[in-house]
């Protein structure tokens, strides 16, 4: 089946702002390549599955997977993304590039993949070509989401060039020798993603500190105007049972008082705080609409850094969406002393 070009009001996910979430809506074209084309199972009971190790994962885990959790990462990327590249800034530069540079790792499936390509179509039409170097240890997976990825980029009218590496992070130092498993071109991204793998280094003892480490090993293949997002669940999935958001949000912000040529542009909360805050459970609410499911929840915490010289120019000017540490987060935020 070879899928039409959709009207424009049809390409993209469809984002409402309310007061305590977001809510989000997948184009039938969406539905149809992950519940048509690929036979994906939609299992919203899935703890029992243990979707937070996928890396061993079978075809019947990938395609309950692919139905389950896939549309809530399109959703989660995509309004981040979507959310940053409103910024004439940030869209300007991207529409200046020859061809826009991404780097994905633990891509999976490619939900948080594709997220962030609708992201760039929709806000930054005129870029017409996007390279992605794509680091995934599950070949399945890895095969499920070219398909997916190469097909939405027909959809959206971008010419897709993406390199696939089968990598699998081992202990103690999992992004110690980037050059080991990256391409060698390119070497600097517009955009460095990745989402909810961090949190299995952590739980398996395979990095102590994964966050922090993929922090400061990603952002050096940063671009001028490069932006780097983390994004995890909000469960107690790191090791000893801590709560992945506090784990994050510690590591990051040790990352960036050691690293101060960088800064947290998203959530803007965090860009204010940063510096002062030791750890906190942050947790943002994404409510997920597609063929199977209506307004399905998705909890996640993330951060995305740039850049000083990026975040002051987008600090003033950026339309974001409403996504605040709430009241009862703030009391959780471990505020250092000076």
């Amino acid at each position: 089946m070879v899928m039409e070009r959709q009207t424009s009001d049809a390409l993209f996910p469809e984002v409402t702002v309310r007061d305590d979430s977001v809510g989000v809506r997948l184009p039938e074209w969406v539905n149809e390549l992950v519940f048509d084309r690929f036979g994906a199972s939609h299992r919203p009971a899935g703890r029992s599955l243990a979707f937070n190790m996928n890396l061993d994962a079978d075809e019947e885990k990938i395609l309950n997977y692919l139905g389950t959790y896939f549309p809530r990462s399109v959703a989660e990327t995509f309004v981040i993304f979507d959310s940053l590249l409103s910024d004439k800034t940030m869209a300007g530069s991207l529409a200046s590039e020859d061809c826009v540079r991404v780097c994905s790792v633990g891509t999976g499936t490619g939900g948080d993949l594709l997220g962030l390509l609708l992201a760039i179509a929709k806000r930054v039409p005129s870029v017409k070509a996007i390279d992605v170097a794509s680091i995934e240890g599950n070949a399945d997976a890895h095969s499920v989401m070219r398909e997916i990825i190469f097909e939405a980029a027909k959809v959206v009218g971008v010419e897709l060039s993406v390199s696939l590496v089968n990598h699998v992070f081992e202990a103690p130092r999992p992004f110690a020798n980037l050059n080991d498993f990256l391409p060698r071109s390119p070497d600097r991204f517009d955009f460095v993603i990745c989402s909810k793998m961090l949190n299995e280094l952590d739980g398996t003892g395979i990095s102590e500190r994964p966050y922090y480490e993929f922090c400061s090993s990603f952002s050096q293949l940063l671009r001028p105007m490069g932006t780097l997002m983390v994004l995890d669940v909000t469960s107690p999935n790191g090791a000893g049972g801590r709560w992945t958001p506090e784990v994050l949000n510690k590591q990051v912000n040790d990352f960036l008082s050691e690293r101060q040529q960088f800064k947290s542009i998203l959530p803007p909360i965090c860009n204010r705080l940063e510096l002062d805050c030791g750890s906190c459970y942050s947790q943002n609410v994404i409510h997920v609409s597609h063929r199977e499911a209506v307004n399905e929840c998705s909890k996640i915490c993330y951060r995305v850094i740039g850049s000083n010289v990026l975040s002051d120019q987008l600090l003033d000017s950026i339309e974001l969406w409403s996504c605040p540490i709430r009241e009862h987060n703030l009391s959780k935020c471990n505020m250092r002393k000076h």
